[in-house]
């Protein structure tokens, strides 16, 4: 799950900040894309 707060650079570095942010992007994207892929099963 995710939260509101901004990443936590100082914990997880620039690096891991980048990464955590395309993640999350990538994983909206796919939440988004559900009811276009639903009928894809049948």
């Amino acid at each position: 799950s995710f939260n509101d707060k901004p990443v936590n650079e100082a914990a997880v570095g620039p690096l891991g900040k980048d990464l955590f942010e395309r993640e999350q992007d990538d994983l909206l994207s796919d939440l988004k894309d559900i009811p276009k892929k639903a009928c894809d099963r049948r």
